[in-house]
């Protein structure tokens, strides 16, 4: 049985006591379940945002790798700062020429240019021989062996007095750019 209190109380004043109890127990579920819940969503939509920038990133990353192939296919290769660098590029010249018949005419010291926080070596290379076996090797030093960038191919037919026929003569100019140390 209700409590004496109830009775007396007329329906307006039974429905007011209500709607502050339904109030108060609506209040208490939002505190103790609801607010959780909320919480809970706003974490799992800031880790979804933070998976979408991952992913972004990744596809960035991707970019900026393309976006350096470029820059290096442009301006030449990076090497390293090895001492063995030029002896490296001597076989190569060396192997590439005994395969494709041609005679390395000259291979002097490279010019240094000094450059903020770089160094360009430049090699003047000059090689004796047919017109495609000298692009062949052009094409195996920049592309395949990746030695540097070809600058420029000049090429020059000289008269030979003592076969008295004319030669091909190329002279290759291979770039690198190196960090300073």
């Amino acid at each position: 049985m209700p409590p004496l209190i109830f009775k007396k109380m007329t329906y307006r004043k039974k429905i007011q006591y209500m709607f502050l109890g339904s109030l108060l127990f609506l209040m208490l579920v939002y505190f103790y379940a609801i607010k959780k819940t909320f919480q809970i969503k706003n974490e799992v939509n800031e880790l979804k945002n933070i998976g979408l920038q991952g992913e972004a990133a990744s596809s960035q990353i991707a970019y900026y790798e393309n976006q350096l192939a470029v820059y290096d296919s442009s301006i030449g290769y990076l090497i390293n700062n090895s001492e063995d660098y030029p002896h490296q590029l001597l076989a190569a010249i060396a192997d590439i020429c005994e395969k494709n018949n041609l005679t390395l005419t000259n291979f002097p010291k490279p010019e240094l240019v000094k450059e903020n926080d770089y160094e360009v070596l430049t090699y003047r290379i000059s090689v004796q021989g047919e017109f495609n076996p000298v692009n062949e090797l052009a094409y195996q030093l920049e592309r395949k062996l990746k030695m540097g960038k070809i600058s420029s191919l000049k090429f020059e037919a000289k008269k030979n007095n003592q076969i008295k026929k004319s030669e091909l003569y190329c002279t290759i100019i291979l770039q690198n750019i190196r960090n300073k140390l």
